[in-house]
């Protein structure tokens, strides 16, 4: 592909290496495409705005719930196995 990519008519062309990549990136030509120029331009406006100890924050409270939900549900499905295992004692 690496040859084809400088070829006066070819159907791909080489990306710019991004930071954080490892290898080099391709994109085709047959018809328009968006190429995000940097990583900013991933990152949604709402989140690009928020501190870190926001987002911190944020994420740990999300974490903690999610931790309190799974527990709850292995529980659950500890009081079942034990109910089915139980059948055939």
């Amino acid at each position: 592909m690496q040859n084809r990519a400088y070829e006066p008519r070819c159907m791909v062309k080489t990306l710019p290496i991004q930071p954080g990549s490892k290898e080099q990136r391709y994109i085709h030509t047959l018809g328009p495409v968006d190429i995000p120029q940097t990583e900013q331009d991933e990152i949604p406006q709402s989140s690009a705005h928020r501190s870190h100890s926001e987002m911190d924050r944020d994420g740990l409270a999300a974490m903690q719930e999610e931790i309190v939900s799974l527990r709850s549900e292995l529980a659950s499905l500890r009081e079942e196995f034990e109910a089915f295992r139980d059948q055939f004692s």
